[in-house]
């Protein structure tokens, strides 16, 4: 999972993948019966034993339905995960509420790292930190709220907002606010051992331009998971940044990423559960005539404490001669649910 800037201070993270063309033209199986605003809620009881007798195609459940219970979980649920295929995007998956994923082969969870692009769908709520140290950015910070869930098997929404930014070198005066980030995200293919999603950040200027905010910007990109045995899994991804809205040529920045980590223990072995190391790294090129490009790399661990709750924390280097700091520290703390 993503903080909320990549490389340089200047630009937003990203948290994954979201689709801005309209859903409708998607699917019609998704908006199929959408329009039966008389049906009454259902329980999860009454929301699983529909869908176990007449199937997704016909399912009765309203999209708040599936929103709903993809977001809080439904009780008594006794629906077995099933992958989603490429072949099946059209149909299958929209109308259904989420299903927690599957272990991958050799222990890999489907848990997000700091700087990374992911292609699963997460559930949680975040809290992240950064400081900045050396150089132009010298002394910046930043902080967020992230809200991630699912609101069906194929569709997602992040929201990375309530945030604070302070940058010395634009601003001397204190923290100001961050712009917020909205990411809706499709899954286009997912099987046990693997994840592939594509859609786009958006930004929405309502932050403080004294701090390099209020800047609207749209970000189309794809990214991907996978489990490749003995705990180990790779995710990464790549799109381009995009600033709108300027009379002038547009601000943008093509970005990929790539990660490697182990998960070493079982979720069990509190405070050490799903104990997991990473590496990751990011390239931002910007698509001008100076054609600047920064590579970082972050070196990452992520702890499960207890009860869903996670720890992370990633040490932020670049390793390019041009390059606008020396390291960032990024501490990030999760409830999963």
């Amino acid at each position: 999972m993503c903080p909320r800037r990549i490389g340089s201070g200047s630009f937003h993270m990203l948290l994954t993948l979201a689709a801005t063309f309209p859903l409708s033209c998607l699917s019609p199986a998704l908006f199929a019966q959408s329009n039966d605003m008389s049906a009454p809620d259902m329980s999860a009881p009454q929301a699983v034993e529909a869908l176990e007798a007449v199937g997704e195609p016909s399912s009765p459940l309203r999209l708040r339905d599936v929103a709903r219970w993809s977001i809080v979980g439904m009780p008594g649920d006794t629906r077995e995960w099933a992958p989603l295929t490429h072949h099946t995007f059209l149909t299958e998956g929209w109308r259904e509420p989420w299903i927690p994923h599957p272990v991958g082969t050799g222990g890999a969870p489907r848990d997000g790292w700091l700087n990374t692009l992911d292609g699963f769908f997460p559930r949680s709520a975040n809290v992240l930190y950064g400081r900045t140290y050396g150089r132009n950015e010298d002394g910046s910070q930043f902080g967020t709220f992230q809200f991630v869930t699912p609101l069906s098997r194929r569709l997602f929404i992040g929201i990375d907002g309530l945030g604070l930014v302070d940058s010395p070198a634009v601003r001397r005066t204190g923290s100001g606010l961050a712009d917020l980030v909205v990411t809706p995200r499709v899954m286009i293919h997912e099987t046990k051992n693997l994840s592939l999603s594509a859609g786009a950040s958006i930004r929405v200027p309502i932050g403080d331009d004294r701090n390099g905010e209020n800047q609207t910007r749209i970000a189309p990109l794809f990214a991907f998971w996978t489990a490749v045995g003995g705990g180990w899994s790779v995710r990464g991804g790549a799109g381009i940044d995009i600033e709108l809205g300027r009379s002038a040529a547009p601000d943008e920045v093509l970005f990929t990423n790539l990660a490697v980590g182990q998960t070493i223990t079982p979720k069990e072995a509190v405070p050490f559960g799903s104990f997991t190391y990473f590496l990751s790294a990011i390239t931002r090129t910007r698509l001008d005539d100076s054609g600047r490009t920064l590579v970082t790399l972050t070196p990452g661990i992520r702890s499960h404490i207890g009860r869903g709750f996670f720890f992370l924390f990633g040490y932020e280097l670049p390793v390019t001669p041009s390059r606008p700091f020396d390291r960032r520290a990024v501490f990030q703390f999760v409830q999963t649910f």
